[in-house]
């Protein structure tokens, strides 16, 4: 059964990411797929940093500090991780966006030179 609900799931989440890359798939359904994704890894990030904030406060168990420690650790990780690629995804779509307006400019220059 959990085999199942991943498998389930596996699909749902990559075919939501695929739906949202795609330039096929009208606005009105990309849109509400990106915030759903977003707001999904905000929440998982959400969730890691107050379970290591509730076991840093309660330090009940001599193992809760050193998880909290750890689960802070990773969520910072995880928290770069998005920015990082989220960035890298804005950059690279700016880069091409720019290579394509000086490729239409030099396709309107050389339509001068052969006037």
């Amino acid at each position: 059964m959990e085999f199942l609900v991943e498998l389930i799931l596996d699909l749902i989440l990559e075919g939501s990411m695929e739906a949202a890359k795609s330039k096929k798939v009208p606005r009105w359904i990309r849109y509400p797929l990106i915030c759903l994704l977003a707001l999904l890894v905000v929440g998982m990030i959400g969730g890691v940093a107050a379970l290591a904030i509730f076991l840093l406060v309660k330090r009940q168990g001599e193992y809760a500090l050193p998880l909290g420690i750890v689960l802070l650790i990773l969520d910072v990780v995880m928290l770069a991780s998005a920015v990082r690629k989220v960035r890298k995804q804005l950059r690279d779509r700016h880069t091409f966006a720019d290579r394509a307006s000086a490729t239409d400019a030099e396709k309107g220059e050389n339509a001068d030179d052969n006037l």
